[in-house]
């Protein structure tokens, strides 16, 4: 997986997470820092599952029907205390057992853009290993819908069970989080599938893995010879895993029967590779089927909504509302078409999101440089209640973007414009 397409993969997987500064700060410099180099799959491959852990590590809670309110309570609990969003909530009660664990989808809640499935996942002792790869189908109207997974306790990049990471391990109770592409105007009907995989060849573990966070970075050679051990074990019949038992580089390494390179390939088409050379067997799936109600969501698109002290104009680009979330996607550009900035870093411009007689919990934001010069700003918030109009609040943030936006959270902690400049620049948005 190369740079830009982590950055992606990292940026939907966390979108949902509660960031300290720090944590902020330490993963995006990381991530920085790794520009230009070879990248197999993951490059702090452990990044994604740590922080997914970190929204996961409260003590498992009871099961006999672990769901969605108390999924919620981990990182999301203002959630519980939104009726509108409690009303969405359906129970699933569909169990699937195989000889390695059993998974049990209980609860599903959908605010008609994200799906919340609250789950439960027990493997059983003594089992032999088997790799679990997630994937999910939606189809709204009769029509097939885009969809991304955006995380959760067991993400898209697949988990082992028993598992058999040396470094972090999974909650028994937990829960997925998947987003359309568009907002539902029906029913939708949920289709969530996991591969089940079962190594037909010996496990070794690697001795070192790649650098993590505030690691000295490996020059070419050293990513060479870490890609040559996976060769390696391949042509020895072994199965080789790091020390969190991520797959992905030796899939990556081993022969391409298309040619093509491994570290470019989607997961689903380098699982098959490894099938087809007989490294993994697939052995069953477990399929889980339900349908959701419509939920109502207001729309803006392409509204000129204000413009910054030094002149870019900003544009709203899409704003999607539910009943318990905003998503916010904003373009800056000039009229000269100069860039704003010049690159992610140096940005100065966040964006708070409030709301008319409800509450806004802020989950971060994220800007990229376009290659015509514009900025496209994108957030996320969650609403205490649904809303009939929104407030966009410019927050000039000294230090840039990627150094925890403390003038945005301050705004969002008191749920109000703070400087005169805030204040006369707030944009309202009434939703139709």
């Amino acid at each position: 997986m190369k740079n830009e397409q982590f950055r992606e993969h990292a940026d939907r997987a966390l979108s949902a997470l509660t960031w300290t500064e720090e944590m902020q700060k330490s993963v995006l410099r990381s991530l920085e820092k790794r520009e230009g180099k070879p990248m197999k799959k993951l490059s702090v491959g452990f990044v994604i599952a740590l922080a997914l852990m970190l929204a996961t590590t409260a003590a498992a809670l009871a099961t006999g029907g672990f769901g969605i309110l108390q999924y919620m309570m981990r990182h999301a609990p203002e959630k519980a205390e939104n009726q509108a969003y409690v009303d969405t909530i359906l129970t699933v009660g569909q169990t699937y057992e195989c000889d390695a664990f059993t998974l049990s989808v209980n609860e599903a809640a959908f605010d008609g853009m994200r799906l919340t499935a609250a789950m439960e996942l027990h493997p059983k002792a003594g089992a032999d290993p088997v790799f679990v790869l997630p994937g999910v189908r939606a189809t709204v109207n009769g029509e097939a819908a885009e969809v991304s997974w955006l995380g959760g306790s067991y993400d898209d990049a697949g988990f082992w069970a028993p598992d058999l990471s040396r470094m972090v391990a999974y909650d028994a109770c937990g829960g997925a989080e998947i987003a359309l592409e568009q907002p539902a105007d029906g029913p939708v009907e949920w289709e969530i599938v996991y591969e089940i995989y079962q190594p037909a060849l010996p496990i070794v573990f690697t001795e070192e893995d790649e650098p993590g966070i505030g690691e000295e970075e490996w020059t070419d050679a050293q990513y060479a010879l870490h890609e040559q051990q996976f060769a390696d074990a391949y042509r020895d019949g072994k199965i080789m895993l790091d020390q969190y038992a991520d797959p992905w580089w030796y899939l990556a390494c081993l022969p391409q029967q298309d040619g093509i390179d491994g570290g470019e390939k989607e997961a689903k088409d380098v699982w098959q590779n490894a099938v087809d050379l007989g490294v993994f067997r697939r052995v069953d799936q477990a399929v889980f089927r339900f349908e959701t109600r419509p939920a109502p969501v207001h729309t803006v698109e392409n509204r000129p909504l204000l413009t910054l002290p030094e002149g870019e104009k900003v544009t709203l680009e899409k704003m999607d509302v539910s009943v318990d979330a905003v998503f916010l996607r904003l373009r800056i550009s000039r009229e000269d078409g100069a860039p704003v900035a010049e690159d992610d870093g140096s940005w100065r411009w966040s964006f708070a999101v409030l709301a008319e007689d409800a509450e806004t919990k802020w989950y971060g934001g994220n800007c990229r440089l376009e290659e015509d010069g514009s900025m496209l700003y994108e957030t996320h918030v969650s609403l205490s209640r649904p809303t009939d109009r929104v407030y966009i609040v410019p927050c000039r943030e000294e230090d840039g973007m990627l150094m925890g936006c403390p003038a945005t959270r301050e705004v969002c902690r008191r749920q109000e414009a703070v400087t005169e400049e805030e204040k006369n620049m707030t944009a309202m948005v009434d939703l139709e």
